[in-house]
């Protein structure tokens, strides 16, 4: 056994039992943790088809708009409703 002049002071032993403790815990948090990961970059959006211009047959107010922005739609898919 060591003396008691051998022996490392408490504040010594608690620091690096602390800093263990703090470091076991930050390994388990980044082991479980998600992280989000956002890239930034200059590009340009190409359509996967042709662009089409709709066009109303007949002029009206809007009545309803029955899509959103970025929905797919399909032939004969209600889009607009006119007055």
């Amino acid at each position: 056994m060591l003396a008691r002049e051998d022996r490392p002071p408490l504040f010594a032993s608690a620091s690096i039992f602390i800093i263990g403790a703090l470091f076991v815990v930050f390994v388990a948090w980044a082991s479980f943790a998600e992280v989000d990961e956002i890239a930034r970059g200059d590009g340009k959006v190409i359509p996967a088809s042709k662009t089409q211009i709709i066009q109303a047959s007949e002029a009206g107010v809007v009545q309803e708009i029955a899509v959103t922005i970025g929905q797919v739609v399909k032939k004969n898919d209600l889009i607009i409703r006119l007055d």
